[in-house]
């Protein structure tokens, strides 16, 4: 017998969406489907601030906008990385969506992520491993410069996760700054 009574919350979809006059925009929808349809058209400058309850995942949304912009780089560092992940980066090499591919991992992935590290090691142009926590990406071509930063790693996860993707130039360069650090 409990001595609370414990209720889990219903999972819910989130429908909100609100703009800022300094090009933020909130949207708060958790359904994948609703999250595309607000990122279609991405503009410069803007701050896109989204919220997950498993329904997508970071790297799902690295290939939607890697998709959308065209043939890019991607930078990113993660605290792990999932097979099925690093599979789909390697087949967007292969159809040249992607470039080229850098990863910066937690020092601990080694332990825990071996199958997946082996795809990263073959197919990525550049991998390192430092002690990070932080869920960043960059992608970039001659239009766009983007920066996606993020509470989520590079797997599928059932619960909330928070994102934001800067279409900043700014803000991606100083992010892609410190990513290119770590990776040397």
């Amino acid at each position: 017998m409990s001595l609370f009574k414990i209720q889990k919350k219903s999972d819910q979809e989130f429908e909100m969406s609100l703009s800022h006059p300094d090009g933020s925009e909130f949207i708060n929808n958790t359904a994948f489907r609703h999250i595309k349809k607000q990122l279609s058209g991405l503009e410069a400058n803007r701050c896109y601030h989204l919220l997950s309850k498993g329904s997508w995942s970071l790297y799902e949304l690295i290939v939607f906008i890697a998709k959308q912009i065209g043939c890019c780089q991607l930078t990113f560092s993660t605290w792990a990385i999932s097979e099925e992940a690093a599979l789909t980066f390697c087949e967007l090499k292969q159809k040249k969506t992607l470039i080229s591919i850098s990863g910066i991992f937690d020092h601990t992935t080694e332990s825990h992520k071996n199958s997946a590290l082996t795809i990263c090691r073959s197919y990525f142009d550049k991998i390192a491993f430092a002690h990070l926590h932080a869920k960043v990406a960059i992608l970039q071509n001659d239009q766009f410069k983007i920066s996606i930063v993020s509470t989520a790693n590079m797997t599928t996860n059932p619960r909330y996760e928070r994102t934001a993707v800067f279409t900043n130039p700014i803000v991606a360069a100083a992010d892609e700054q410190w990513l290119k650090q770590l990776l040397c």
